[in-house]
């Protein structure tokens, strides 16, 4: 990808704040809420670092709710007949190239998902203005019910595919311990509900999915082909539609919902950076499950680095803390590390791949049928050789994250270790 020297121009879904669309109330989550409670509607705006006023969310959910019931509704489907299927409703006008540009996103994910399901994602350009200076380029929503942690494990244990590994070491008990926060003495309980979202409970529950809301400025200058780059002063909407699709699956924490001592799906693989002093960090799979989550949000901000990771065990995934970059986000790193980094730059595209093995591998620990790429055979030719080696080793010198294999953010002799490991483990 690339990334120019521009200074930081929005982050993709800040702080998240409850909304009622309308006709829709709000329900006041429990500490531990049961599996029927009334949906809880989510709205997340997409800013700069701070946080837009709760009215202007407001105004954005109802705009939403509102705007999509008038003028012309195009559907755009993928051209792919088979895997996932994102359903992308347009209401009112968009950016010339809009229609290609989400057609593109449906075929990407239609491509990599093999799961056969319809998810309907509702979108409405809107002017939503600025903060800092900067634009707000959108908000997308998510509604969440509760359902049961050993239902949850169940069926991501009946849904594996060849290439999984760590779910069937998820704990086999009726609850999650999970610690909320890194001091000794923080917060510990045992969650037996987790709060899914729309798209997770069609994949694990079998619910019908309803609509997915997204606004996008009508305002903010979008490229919406970065196939011969993106304009220095213009936004890639193909990479911030497939970085919220993301999103859309299940790529969200707990840290950045205001639910108190809840848990998420992906918050089932999050754990510290370190051992904390008491063996917190899992080196095995036997760890794994026995060890407790540690899930929390950083109240000190830039000054102190991240320890949250999702772990799996063959591999540690950097995360985002919550502050001051949302915990539903890789770790913010330059250059990033996936499409689920928490922020992105006038012409900054990710084209073509768009979505990278640590971007996808959360999503495939989550149930979805996800073929993940085989980091040994570095050139593609199916065959492990010599010249995966030579593919490595070049792909290191170039500063290509590609070979960042450990998922630190930096390239060290470790990736050269992670490397030998997997042509050793061969591709299976």
């Amino acid at each position: 990808m690339r990334t120019p020297s521009v200074k930081r121009a929005f982050t993709l879904a800040s702080v998240v704040a409850l909304v009622a669309p309308v006709g829709v109330g709000v329900a006041a989550a429990a500490p531990d809420a049961p599996e029927n409670q009334a949906t809880i509607q989510v709205f997340k705006p997409l800013c700069s670092g701070g946080r837009p006023p709760q009215s202007t969310i407001d105004a954005i959910g109802a705009r939403h709710a509102t705007g999509m019931l008038q003028g012309e509704r195009r559907i755009i489907v993928p051209t792919l007949d088979s895997g996932l299927s994102l359903r992308f409703v347009v209401a009112g006008p968009a950016p010339a190239g809009t229609t290609e540009a989400l057609a593109a996103v449906a075929d990407l994910y239609a491509g990599l998902v093999a799961d056969d399901l319809e998810i309907t994602v509702e979108i409405l350009f809107e002017p939503l203005g600025t903060i800092h200076g900067l634009p707000i380029l959108g908000a997308a929503g998510d509604s969440y019910q509760s359902l049961f942690y050993p239902q949850v494990r169940a069926a991501l244990i009946a849904g594996m595919d060849p290439d999984d590994v760590i779910e069937s070491s998820l704990p086999d008990t009726s609850s999650l311990r999970v610690i909320y926060g890194l001091d000794a003495g923080s917060r510990t309980e045992d969650r037996t509900n987790l709060l899914t979202g729309i798209a997770l409970r069609a994949l694990l529950d079998g619910q019908t999915p309803t609509p997915v809301p997204v606004s996008l400025s009508s305002t903010a200058p979008w490229d919406t082909d970065p196939a011969d780059g993106v304009e220095p002063n213009a936004y890639c909407l193909r990479s911030v539609m497939a970085h919220e699709i993301g999103h859309v699956l299940g790529f969200q924490s707990n840290v950045d919902l205001l639910f108190g001592g809840t848990l998420l799906p992906m918050d089932i693989y999050r754990f510290r950076e370190s051992d904390g002093g008491a063996d917190l960090n899992p080196d095995t799979l036997a760890e794994f499950t026995t060890t407790p989550r540690t899930v929390y949000f950083d109240s000190s901000g830039a000054s102190s680095p991240s320890e949250a990771i999702l772990d799996f065990i063959e591999v540690e995934i950097p995360m985002a803390d919550g502050n001051p970059w949302q915990g539903s986000h890789l770790r913010q790193t330059d250059p990033p590390i996936g499409i689920m980094d928490p922020d992105i730059v006038e012409g900054e595209t990710y084209f073509p791949e768009y979505l990278t093995t640590t971007d996808l591998r959360p999503l495939d620990a989550l149930g979805w049928t996800i073929t993940l790429a085989c980091p040994a055979d570095c050139d593609g030719s199916g065959t492990l050789d010599f010249f995966d080696f030579l593919c490595f080793q070049d792909a290191f010198d170039a500063g290509d994250l590609s070979a960042d294999l450990d998922g630190d953010g930096l390239l060290t002799v470790f990736d050269f270790l992670e490397f030998q490991n997997a042509f050793d483990a061969g591709c299976g």
